[in-house]
């Protein structure tokens, strides 16, 4: 008895699917990797559809209150930089 490798266990999978079969499956794998990497980008290939990285993306974002509390911030600390000039 000899020792199958990964590649003679694909080898005799391919070979039971009919060619048509075979495309088929492979045109749907196909689309499936571009409409998640289209709409996931590098996460897709580390998390999938599940995407648990990207969940709580919309709570980290900042929101208009939040970006004019920084720019009153950045102001007085320009105001109070350039007074002593």
């Amino acid at each position: 008895m000899t020792n199958m490798t990964g590649w003679d266990m694909l080898n005799d999978l391919i070979s039971v699917f009919p060619p048509v079969a075979a495309v088929l499956l492979l045109v749907a794998a196909g689309a499936v990797f571009i409409t998640g990497f289209s709409r996931y980008g590098m996460n897709f290939i580390k998390y999938g559809f599940k995407q648990t990285a990207m969940s709580n993306l919309l709570e980290k974002l900042a929101t208009k209150e939040d970006i004019s509390r920084i720019d009153a911030k950045i102001e007085a600390i320009e105001t109070n930089h350039f007074r002593r000039l």
